[in-house]
C-alpha cells in the first residue's frame, strides 16, 4: 500500500453538516449510509478499490473499516489538533511499537474541512471485551508486553516530532492551565465532596511536577485502546491504537490512565507493568504519590474518578487519605 498518496483538494461538496455540535455529531459519526458517498470519494481519488463500509468501534472520530484490510479516521471539526497529533506521533511510532501502519492522509473538502487519514487494518479484540476470560498468567505477560511497548514510546526521539511542541515551556503552560481547570472541574462535576475537595487542592498544590525528564507519552492507555489476538490458547497484543492524546510530559503523567483503564487498578498487573519498563521499579509510595498527583492534573482525571468511584458505589469516606487508599492502596509508611 506504499503507492497511496496523500490528496490535494480540488473542489468542495455538500455531502455533511456546515456546522456540527457535539450533540448532532454523536448521530452522525456512525452513520454509515450518510459517510459512504464521502469515504467513496476519498477512495476514488486515492485509486483504492473498496466494496464494504462497515462502522467501527465509537469514539470521537468517524471511523470505518474499508473491506476488512484498511481504516478510515475521519476528524470532526473540533477534533482537527488532535487528529494532526495522532499523524504526528502515528508516523513517529511506527516500525519501533505496534501501532497501525499510516498510509496516506488528506482532507475532505465539504462545507468545512474534514481531515481524513487512512491505516492498515489490525485484527483484534479490544482488552475490555476480554479481561475476564484471561488466565492470570495471560494476563500478567500481557501487562510485561505492555511495559515493554511504553518504554518504547517513553524512549521515542523528540526529534521525530513535528508537529507537537517538545518544549519545557509547553508542558509548564500546560501544567498552569491544569492547575486552575482541575479542581475546578471536581467541583462543577461534584465527584468529591467539599472537605474531600479542600484536601485534593492542597495535596495538588504542593504536587512537583518537575521531577523527571519529558518524554513522549500516550496519556490514554486504556482497555478500549489495546487490541489482542488469539494465538495457540494465548492472547498477545496486536496493536496499540488511538494516539490523539499523546503528548511530551514527564512520563508519570502516563501513569493514570494505565491505573484506572488499561489495568483496572489491578496492583499486581502494575508491578508486572513496572517490572518490564524498568526492572527493579514497583508500586512504592514514591510511585503511588506520583499517580495520585498526575491524576489529579491529567486532561481526563475528573472522568478517571468518577468512574472508579461509581464502579465502587460511591463509598463514603472521611478524608483524602481515606479516599486515596481506596483509589489506589493503602500507603506503606
Amino acid at each position: 500500500m506504499n503507492h497511496l498518496k496523500s490528496e490535494n483538494p480540488m473542489f468542495r461538496s455538500a455531502m455533511l453538516p456546515g456546522e456540527i455540535s457535539w450533540e448532532a455529531w454523536s448521530s452522525l459519526y456512525t452513520d454509515t449510509a450518510r459517510w459512504d458517498p464521502v469515504i467513496r470519494e476519498i477512495c476514488r481519488r486515492e485509486g483504492i478499490q473498496v466494496e464494504r463500509i462497515t462502522a467501527g468501534f465509537p469514539g470521537t472520530n468517524a471511523v470505518f473499516l474499508l473491506d476488512d484490510r484498511l481504516v478510515i479516521k475521519i476528524a470532526p471539526p473540533q477534533c482537527h489538533r488532535d487528529q494532526r497529533n495522532e499523524l504526528d506521533i502515528g508516523r513517529t511510532l511506527s516500525g519501533r511499537i505496534p501501532v497501525p501502519r499510516i498510509l496516506a492522509s488528506g482532507v475532505f473538502p465539504d462545507r468545512v474541512d474534514w481531515p481524513w487519514f487512512l491505516m492498515e487494518y489490525r485484527p483484534g479484540k479490544a482488552l475490555r471485551e476480554l479481561r475476564g476470560c484471561l488466565s492470570q498468567k495471560n494476563w500478567l505477560d500481557i501487562c510485561k508486553k505492555t511495559g515493554d511497548i511504553v518504554r518504547e514510546i517513553h524512549d521515542t526521539p523528540l526529534q521525530g516530532l513535528s508537529v507537537i511542541d517538545t518544549s519545557s515551556v509547553a508542558w509548564d503552560a500546560y501544567v498552569a492551565l491544569r492547575r486552575q481547570e482541575a479542581i475546578a472541574s471536581f467541583a462543577e462535576s461534584k465527584t468529591l465532596d467539599a472537605s474531600l475537595l479542600s484536601e485534593a487542592t492542597r495535596f495538588l498544590d504542593g504536587f512537583p511536577v518537575q521531577d523527571q525528564p519529558l518524554v513522549l507519552v500516550n496519556a490514554d492507555l486504556t482497555e478500549d485502546h489495546l487490541l489482542l489476538v488469539e494465538e495457540n490458547g494465548t492472547w498477545t497484543i496486536s496493536a496499540l491504537i488511538d494516539l490523539a492524546d499523546g503528548l511530551v510530559a514527564p512520563a508519570a503523567y502516563e501513569w493514570p490512565a494505565l491505573w484506572f483503564g488499561l489495568l483496572g487498578r489491578d496492583r499486581e498487573g502494575l508491578d508486572a507493568f513496572l517490572h518490564a519498563y524498568h526492572p527493579g521499579w514497583k508500586s512504592d509510595d514514591s510511585f503511588r504519590r506520583k499517580l495520585i498527583g498526575y491524576t489529579l492534573l491529567h486532561r481526563f482525571g475528573r472522568n478517571m474518578l468518577s468512574d472508579a468511584l461509581e464502579r465502587m458505589g460511591h463509598p463514603k469516606t472521611g478524608s483524602w487519605a481515606e479516599l486515596s487508599n481506596l483509589l489506589f492502596w493503602p500507603e506503606a509508611t
